[in-house]
Order: structure tokens, then C-alpha cells, then sequence
């Protein structure tokens, strides 16, 4: 009998920890742009030059596509007005999210 080869490749499934990233980065984003246009009322491209970075970064921030460095988060909660914890969520139910918060 002839081997029987499989046209797709099976991957191991995604951890905890890779599902609670990519749940913080949808988080961060989106209280980053109710905020911003809560507070501010600025549009992305307006309010992108007063924390530093470009409008493409920022808007990437804002759909959850980037993981945002801790300093441009605390740049974005000065400029806001608001505590850090505001915009910067974490999973508390493991320790494994723990160490990679």
C-alpha cells in the first residue's frame, strides 16, 4: 500500500496565552479610540503627531493589529489625561498571561 500524503499540515492549536494576547490588543485598542474620541474628539491623524508616532501606527494600535510599546502607552494616557489602567488591560486568570503581561 502506496502512503497517503495530505494536502494541508496540521498545526498544534494556539495557547492561553496567544488567545489572551490577542484579547488585549483588541482591548488596549479600542479604549485607546473611545477615549481619544471621547476626551479629545481628534481624529486619528490629528491625535497621532500629539503622542508621537505616525497615523498608520496609531490606527493599527486602534484595531488591535499592533502590540503597543508600554512607553506609547503612557504617552497616550498623559496626552488623554487618564490613569495608565485605563487603556492597558491584562488577563488575571493564569499565571502563565501573567508573566508575559
Amino acid at each position: 500500500m502506496f502512503p497517503v500524503y495530505f494536502r494541508f499540515r496540521l498545526t498544534p492549536m494556539p495557547s492561553h496565552a496567544y488567545y489572551c494576547r490577542m484579547r488585549k490588543l483588541k482591548a488596549n485598542g479600542a479604549a485607546i479610540r473611545a477615549l481619544r474620541e471621547a476626551v479629545t474628539g481628534m481624529s486619528v491623524s490629528a491625535f497621532a503627531p500629539r503622542v508621537g508616532v505616525t497615523q498608520g501606527y496609531l490606527s493599527n494600535v486602534e484595531l488591535g493589529h499592533k502590540q503597543p510599546t508600554n512607553e506609547f502607552l503612557s504617552r497616550v494616557a498623559r496626552e488623554l489625561g487618564v490613569p495608565l489602567s485605563a487603556i492597558s488591560f491584562f488577563c488575571a486568570e493564569c499565571a502563565e498571561c501573567e508573566a508575559v503581561a
